[in-house]
Parts: structure tokens; C-alpha cells; sequence
């Protein structure tokens, strides 16, 4: 379970950058912090973007992808 103050941050910077991100680049930028939040990223990065959680973990399956291809 990430605190408040990770939430809160997630949520700036998320609002500093969803306006010059395409919906796909938000969704791996949603999984890259997920990521580096680790057990609860997930959870943590649907809230402070109003993301479901689904579109985090497509996005965590999109990089995964790319990193092996």
C-alpha cells in the first residue's frame, strides 16, 4: 500500500504530462511508475490517475513486450 504523499505525486506529475501524451504513451507511462513502485504500484498509479486498473496492467504488458522484441 503506497501512502498518500506517492499518491499525490503520481498525480502531479500525471496532470503535468496527460496533456501531451497519446492515450498509449499514458497507459506505459502509467505502467513505468507502477513498475517502480513495485507490490501495490498497480493499485497506487489507478488512483492518482482515475486509470483502471486493467489499462495499468495493458500497459505493463505493452513494455514487457517491447523490451523483448
Amino acid at each position: 500500500m503506497q501512502d498518500a504523499a506517492t499518491i499525490e505525486r503520481i498525480r502531479r506529475k500525471f496532470q503535468a504530462l496527460e496533456v501531451v501524451l497519446d492515450e498509449r504513451s499514458r497507459r506505459q507511462w502509467a505502467a513505468a511508475e507502477a513498475k517502480e513502485l513495485g507490490y501495490g504500484g498497480v493499485s497506487a498509479v489507478a488512483r492518482a490517475t482515475g486509470f483502471a486498473r486493467d489499462t495499468v496492467q495493458l500497459g505493463l504488458r505493452e513494455l514487457e513486450y517491447r523490451q523483448q522484441h
